[in-house]
């Protein structure tokens, strides 16, 4: 008799233990789900994508000024994230500079400094390591256009056409004949 109330009495602590795990599991769920969706990161879930009409977005520039992506008075826009301490950043910025120079007028390229901690002494610092350029530099500083366009890491290219839909994206170093390959499917020279 007793060692069927021992018996029971197991069995009844590995449902309440099981009862409590359940519990805090869905409750962990619950938490997860609310700080999700009141932090803006199920815009995440769904970036804009190939083919996909990209939002319009307005950034501060190193200079002051407003700079609005997409430029749709351009045959391409590039945008690419990176941040003033990140040296696997500055070849592919190399590539855009060089591009730059080869499309003109027909190409708009956004640098967009991801780190909210950035300052233009920062960004010069970056710009001095990549060389004389005509790129337009820009900063995110709370991280609202990278929410939007769905970035998550540093070295993300994004290269829209000029209705501002997208025709291009990665997430990776992107040498620069990818990308000229990838410019040239969009603007007529």
């Amino acid at each position: 008799m007793a060692k069927k109330r021992k018996q029971r009495t197991q069995q009844k602590k590995r449902i309440n233990v099981g009862l409590v795990v359940g519990v805090m599991i869905l409750f962990g769920i619950a938490i997860f789900l609310l700080v999700r969706s009141f932090s803006g990161l199920d815009s995440l879930s769904n970036p804009i994508a190939e083919g996909d009409v990209a939002p319009s977005f307005t950034l501060a520039s190193l200079t002051g000024e407003s700079v609005t992506v997409p430029d749709t008075t351009r045959q391409a826009t590039v945008i690419f994230s990176m941040a003033y301490w990140c040296g696997t950043c500055i070849p592919e910025a190399r590539a855009l500079t060089q591009l730059q120079e080869e499309y003109g007028d027909a190409l708009r390229i956004v640098l967009v400094d991801m780190d909210p901690s950035s300052s233009p002494q920062n960004l010069q610092q970056f710009i001095q390591a990549v060389g004389p350029n005509d790129l337009t530099w820009t900063f995110d500083p709370d991280g609202e256009f990278s929410r939007i366009y769905g970035i998550r890491v540093l070295d993300t290219t994004i290269i829209l056409n000029e209705n501002g839909r997208e025709a291009y994206r990665d997430a990776y170093p992107t040498s620069y004949d990818t990308l000229r390959t990838e410019l040239a499917r969009i603007i007529d020279l």
